[in-house]
């Protein structure tokens, strides 16, 4: 997720849920929110809090963004998320001015859960043309190609990825060095691995601070080593100042 904290040095925020039944009728989520500052370290935050079991999906994310819209930002440029039923309404609800970016490794895994072992390796291959051509236009043709190609044995492939193009072609609108950061949500799901190592281990938890305690110890203990600085982000900080004009902080 890409924002403007209320600290107008922020540039990129990233926010990671984790949700738990603690208890009937109510889930926990944890949320850490990682904000970036252009050559400087990363600097976290936790927030926690609970929804209601069998509340929609769609009211369930939206109590989640306004939390997050209240405590740490002012606006989003761009939400990446994993196309969970719901996150769209949410977001747009919270955020109207946000584009949404789908994660393209999620969609291509979907799209190869049920080919033939002897069709994926030219089933991907095609469809590479489709996610990394040079712009929207090219995209669209190299899907028209794909389902001309596979359409008959795979028609579902073809339909998915019509049905969501809309958020699997925000990223064509930017250059390079944006669509790497904004395309998979992989970095983001391998510290939600650590947090289950974490949760699982453990049978019982008495409390939900007891469940808090523990998971804000491991998510200390993971990002003690996010000192890393990102090498391109003065090239992303320059090109976002430029689609964001008006909403960049100065």
């Amino acid at each position: 997720i890409l924002g403007r904290p209320n600290r107008s040095d922020h540039i990129q925020v990233i926010i990671q849920s984790h949700t738990i039944i603690v208890e009937a009728p109510a889930f926990l989520f944890c949320l850490v929110v990682v904000c970036i500052r252009p050559g400087f370290p990363f600097q976290k935050f936790f927030l926690t809090g609970k929804v209601r079991a069998g509340e929609p999906d769609a009211a369930a994310y939206t109590y989640v963004y306004n939390a997050v819209l209240i405590v740490f930002v002012q606006g989003v440029f761009a939400f990446l998320t994993d196309n969970l039923t719901g996150f769209s309404n949410a977001i747009n609800a919270v955020f109207p001015q946000t584009d949404v970016q789908n994660c393209i490794i999620h969609q291509l895994r979907n799209s190869s859960k049920y080919v033939s072992y002897k069709d994926l390796k030219a089933l991907m291959a095609d469809l590479k043309a489709v996610y990394a051509a040079v712009d929207e236009p090219s995209a669209q043709s190299a899907l028209d190609a794909f389902e001309e190609a596979w359409g008959k044995k795979y028609p579902r492939i073809a339909a998915s990825w019509r049905e969501n193009w809309a958020n699997l072609s925000t990223y064509f609108k930017f250059p390079q060095e944006v669509r790497r950061l904004i395309y998979t949500t992989n970095a983001i799901e391998g510290f939600n691995r650590q947090l289950r190592k974490v949760t699982k281990a453990k049978a019982v938890f008495p409390t939900d601070d007891s469940l808090l305690k523990m998971l804000y110890l491991a998510m200390m203990d993971i990002t003690k080593k996010w000192t890393g600085r990102r090498q391109d982000w003065s090239v992303i900080h320059a090109q976002l100042a430029i689609y964001y004009a008006d909403r960049m902080p100065e």
